[in-house]
């Protein structure tokens, strides 16, 4: 992992060039119809990245920590580097920016490839289900401001904790998006462009209006082998 180390001070720079009162910490977002040249210039390094690795076989396909380290990775970018982040984003300028943009552009990378090697530990064997959950992500990713964004304007005058205000907007939107990419996204040419294409299931034959085979097309033994 260590040898990826030239991934944050890449990252650093589209993210320096993000606006300083935008989102604090991390990098800003861009809602617009064409979007903001730092923002894609800062996923296009992490897009490429995993283009790259995509294609990684052998040694190379395991670029994340393993064991308990990937564990460690991801405690560390949650109770260290986050922490640090936000008491120094609101440095806007000198060494201060440089050092903000930093322990940002580690957390991410630290925090990508701990969860990559948690994942590979706890979820290393096929499943259904979290295989369409994988597919639909990018749908979602995609999809989501809006919806989110109406709806934290939905629950935002009922008398609620914001815990559960948060809880009903994460599975409402979720619910919203997951059903319109099974009916619009996944076996359309949309989703053929974001995942590849997907193949309906074909329902599995009736058995019970299955013809029954009779006597004389069973398969009959050959001369000899009769016992």
């Amino acid at each position: 992992m260590y040898r990826y180390a030239w991934l944050i001070p890449l990252t650093m720079i589209p993210q320096a060039f993000m606006s300083p009162y935008g989102a604090g910490f991390g990098p800003d977002t861009s809602i617009g119809l064409l979007p903001m040249p730092s923002v894609l210039a800062y996923y296009a390094v992490f897009f490429g990245f995993g283009a790259i690795y995509f294609d990684a076989t052998g040694l190379q396909g395991h670029v994340e920590p393993a064991g308990w380290r990937s564990w460690l990775a991801v405690l560390v970018s949650l109770l260290v580097l986050f922490p640090i982040g936000l008491a120094i984003s609101s440095q806007y300028e000198g060494l201060g920016k440089i050092a903000s943009l930093f322990v940002q552009a580690s957390y991410a990378w630290l925090m990508t490839f701990g969860m990559m090697g948690v994942f590979r530990q706890v979820l290393s064997r096929e499943s259904k289900t979290m295989r369409y959950l994988s597919d639909s992500s990018y749908w979602l990713y995609l999809a989501h401001i809006a919806l989110i964004i109406y709806a934290q304007y939905w629950v935002r005058d009922y008398s609620l904790s914001p815990f559960l205000k948060f809880l009903i907007v994460c599975v409402v939107t979720s619910a919203l998006l997951l059903l319109s990419y099974q009916l619009f996204i996944r076996y359309t040419p949309i989703g053929t462009l974001l995942n590849g294409k997907r193949i309906r299931p074909k329902a599995a034959p009736d058995a019970m209006n299955a013809k029954p085979i009779t006597t004389a097309e069973r398969p009959q033994p050959a001369e000899g082998n009769v016992a």
